[in-house]
């Protein structure tokens, strides 16, 4: 399940996070993000299709490790999880 980049940019405000913040927490460059979100990027390869994954806009590659994506926010939450912050589950 995948999620749009409109519902993306609402969890991220949902959990008081900038998108530049999201960026930063995850490594990413920012402006790829924004590109990515705002559609400007297809996010098919390299560090944009990172962040479409990052973000649930795109599904996990199936040969990654890890745990199934069950909702299209597990992936945001579980690395957030993973750096110290707290992120509710997305829409969906």
């Amino acid at each position: 399940m995948t999620i749009t980049s409109e519902e993306a940019k609402k969890a991220l405000q949902a959990n008081g996070l900038s998108i530049a913040q999201f960026a930063k927490t995850f490594g990413f460059n920012v402006h790829l993000v924004y590109a990515v979100l705002a559609g400007k990027n297809k996010a098919s390869r390299g560090e944009s299709h990172r962040i479409a994954v990052a973000l649930g806009l795109k599904p996990k590659p199936s040969g990654e490790q890890g745990n199934a994506q069950g909702t299209a926010w597990h992936g945001v939450a579980g690395r957030a999880a993973r750096s110290g912050l707290v992120l509710a589950r997305g829409p969906g």
